[in-house]
């Protein structure tokens, strides 16, 4: 069943479905509570996925040089670092000033330019950064490490970790790797930084060090401006459209601000996005994303009206002009405060703005594995990718919003949202019987669900001969499976 056959269904249960916008949002929004409750609840088969996610490797570099500045700045010129390595341990030594040597993480990188923030351990400045106390004249080492892979920003949780890709690693990089509980990774007092092939792997929910996240930083609706821009060409279909946006730090994107609702009412329009600068407290990295939704646009006789929300982070050019961050993407750098939409690289025209992903809003959770060993290597040994390491992982899914939508759940467990969602709705209608008794039957639809798709049954036993001698005290029975 789709979202509009599931409310037709609690509709002719209750006898109460007036065509009224407020209340199919009602039951749209109890529908999608227990819709995304139930995938979370166990790790349905029917609600995994795989994916190869690549390490990065290591980076050393020595002869670096810095100056002494008042201030304190929070960068240093590192050669052949990329945006890929947001998120790395950088260790320094050879400064003059035993302040400025230590373990740093990697806050942004433009350029050979590496922005860092001090991993802290004190009460009271837990995202202090010393700044660069002494001039050094090419006497700093960098070494650039990935302590913490993060995994894809879809992932509820992970399930299991291998290395299972013989094209890009070689068969005999096949590895079982298994998991520790930080409990256990701390009595064993496992060396964090030790180098080898992966046997084990610690999960982390937030960097464990004291260290700014993406979901500390809030994203507000008037921190987003809009206006219209311009009569070049590529221009925006006229007609409405709504944005949000997120921060994006260290190449995780946060939770989204409320909506921006905004109307093009020319014909030719392009758009500006006014955004604040987040680099006013000397916090480098904090980039912004937009997502859009096509209200009500009109287009050569037809109107496209959605309720999703697209991600324009998602285009992509090949160009890397396309974005103020050098990206190939539409990304707002930190500083901007003023970004034109850039129509000589992007046609924002309907069929691509349909064809952009859609909206998956997790809140800003990101979840982080450690493996150990490390695997440290180098640009030498596999390229530039890094290990490909294999994740299972109970996926996020997106909410259901048009009425055409379908959960993504087998057909025979549909029934159990409509149950659910009749025992609110019965209890909201004051009829407590009936609440009850949806309940009993949401409980009982949920233990089917249970027993059918959380057991995999071993293949069918075919019993052989029976053999008998000597070594045998009685009659031994061979059963030989069918798998």
């Amino acid at each position: 069943m789709n979202l509009s056959q599931i409310r037709t269904m609690i509709g002719s249960i209750i006898d109460y479905d007036p065509n009224i916008t407020s209340y199919k949002s009602e039951i749209n929004r109890v529908v999608n509570e227990h819709y995304l409750e139930f995938l979370m609840l166990r790790n349905w088969s029917f609600n995994q996925t795989e994916v190869d996610v690549y390490t990065v490797p290591d980076l050393t570099v020595t002869g670096l040089s810095t100056t002494s500045t008042t201030g304190g700045t929070k960068n240093i010129a590192i050669t052949g670092a990329t945006r890929r390595m947001r998120g790395c341990i950088v260790q320094i030594s050879g400064a003059g000033d035993e302040r400025d040597n230590g373990e740093f993480i990697i806050d942004d990188v433009d350029g050979t330019e590496v922005y860092l923030s001090k991993v802290e351990k004190t009460q009271t400045t837990p995202f202090l950064w010393p700044g660069w106390h002494s001039a050094n004249n090419s006497t700093i080492t960098a070494k650039i490490m990935q302590r913490y892979l993060p995994l894809p920003q879809d992932c509820i949780f992970p399930i299991a970790i291998n290395i299972r890709n013989p094209i890009e690693y070689g068969e005999t990089g096949y590895r079982t790797m298994y998991q520790l509980t930080r409990r256990k990774d701390e009595e064993l007092n496992l060396k964090l930084d030790l180098e080898g092939t992966p046997t084990d792997w610690v999960t982390y929910d937030q960097y464990p060090e004291r260290v700014l996240d993406v979901a500390d930083i809030p994203a507000f609706a008037d921190d987003l401006q809009i206006s219209e821009f311009g009569t070049a060409g590529n221009n925006w279909p006229a007609g409405d459209y709504e944005f949000k946006y997120c921060y994006n730090f260290r190449g995780i994107d946060g939770p989204l601000s409320e909506a921006v609702p905004f109307t093009v009412t020319l014909g030719n329009a392009n758009l500006r996005f006014d955004t604040r600068d987040t680099t006013l407290t000397n916090q480098k990295g904090v980039h912004k994303r937009l997502f859009v939704r096509i209200k009500n646009v009109t287009v050569s006789g037809r109107t496209y009206a959605e309720e999703i929300f697209r991600e324009v982070a998602s285009f992509y050019t090949g160009l890397t002009t396309t974005s103020s961050t050098g990206e190939k993407f539409l990304e707002i750098a930190d500083d901007d405060t003023s970004f034109d939409w850039p129509n000589a690289n992007i046609n924002p025209n309907m069929e691509t703005l349909r064809t952009l992903s859609r909206l998956q809003d997790n809140e800003g959770r990101c979840w982080r594995i450690r493996l150990y060993p490390r695997p440290g290597g180098n640009r030498d040994d596999n390229g530039d990718k890094g290990l490909p390491i294999r994740v299972r992982y109970v996926q996020q899914v997106a909410a259901l919003t048009q009425d055409f939508d379908t959960p993504r759940m087998p057909s025979d467990t549909h029934r159990y949202l409509v149950y659910r969602a009749c025992e609110d709705l019965f209890m909201k209608f004051n009829n407590l019987s009936q609440s009850k008794y949806y309940q009993q039957k949401a409980d009982k639809e949920l233990r089917r669900i249970e027993a059918k798709h959380l057991t995999t049954p071993a293949g069918p036993f075919i019993k052989g001969a029976y053999k008998g001698g000597p070594q045998y005290n009685k009659p031994y029975v061979v059963l030989t499976s069918l798998n």
